[in-house]
Formats: structure tokens, sequence, C-alpha cells
């Protein structure tokens, strides 16, 4: 499958890569994955008076899945809590032109956003 540059720039550049401590009662999380192809994805948010200071992700799967959560991760530092929904599905795919075919890579990623904001 043939990538964008935008997308192979975010999967070569995966410096959110890792994880936060969970027992950091700041420390928000979110995971989704999908069984039928194998990609997983959490991503680790630490909230500091409802703003996001930090954001790192743990992924497997595809150069799309792990593009998408790099993606993310950067975009929600120094974030409010309430801005993290207006990151979609949508948004990712246009942002790394994804082919339609990595549609799920980004739907990984609101899923798992949805789970940080409840």
């Amino acid at each position: 499958m043939k990538y964008s540059e935008a997308t192979l720039r975010y999967f070569y550049n995966t410096f959110c890569s890792g994880e936060l401590d969970i027992q950091d009662v700041a420390v928000r999380t979110g995971e989704a994955g999908y069984l039928k192809n194998g990609d997983k994805i959490k991503i680790f948010c630490r909230v500091e008076m409802n703003q996001i200071k930090l954001a790192r992700f743990q992924a497997y799967g595809s150069v799309a899945t792990l593009a998408c959560a790099q993606f993310a991760c950067e975009w929600l530092q120094n974030k409010a809590v309430n801005e993290v929904s207006h990151l979609n599905a949508q948004q990712l795919v246009k942002a790394l032109e994804l082919p339609t075919v990595a549609f799920h890579s980004a739907v990984l990623v609101e899923k798992a956003l949805k789970q940080i904001i409840c």
C-alpha cells in the first residue's frame, strides 16, 4: 500500500510513543482495537487543571494506525479536555491523506479519544 508523505512523516517520527503511569490520578486513558486485523491503540493523557499537558500512545498495527496515534498525541498537547472531541476520524484521514482502506485506523483513534473525555 502506498502512503502519503504526511502519513509516513508521522509514522517515522513517533516521539509520542510510550505510556504514562496509570496509577497517577491525573492520567486518563482510552483504548480501542479491531480483532479482525489486530490493530490496537491506547492513548494516555495527563490532565492538569482541565488541560492536557502530556499525551502518549501505545499501538500495534499498520503504518496508518501508528501515524494516526502520533498525529493525535501531538494535536492533544495543551488542549482543553473539552476540545478533544473536535478531533475525529474524518479530520485524521484528511490531515494524513489516508487511503480509504486505512479509515479504520482513524476510527480507532476517535474511539480511544471518546473514552478520555468520559
